[in-house]
């Protein structure tokens, strides 16, 4: 049986890792059950419960990372948006995605 708390659970837990990294966001549930993480301007994170996902704006230039972002652990993710967060209130910032 799917657990119908999970999204929210995970979103939850998403926005709070991203707050110890001094990035605000909002949380909000979608009709299809999914909950959205508003990040900044056009990088909006999605989650089912199990995965958080994005697509990386086309504002932000990051020439060796990649465009879609999908993650299953949620430090992981919130380390990852982090930067391009940062990026957002920041134009013109190049970003290295390599893995560190």
């Amino acid at each position: 049986m799917a657990d119908d708390g999970a999204p929210a659970r995970l979103a939850q837990r998403l926005q709070a890792a991203l707050a110890k990294l001094g990035v605000p966001c909002d949380v909000w549930p979608l009709r299809s059950g999914r909950y959205a993480i508003s990040v900044g301007p056009g990088l909006m994170p999605l989650t089912d419960g199990n995965l958080v996902w994005w697509v990386v704006p086309a504002g932000i230039r990051s020439p060796d990372g990649p465009r879609v972002g999908v993650y299953s652990t949620i430090e992981l993710a919130a380390k990852r948006l982090a930067p391009l967060a940062a990026a957002l209130r920041t134009p013109e910032v190049v970003l290295d995605a390599r893995p560190q």
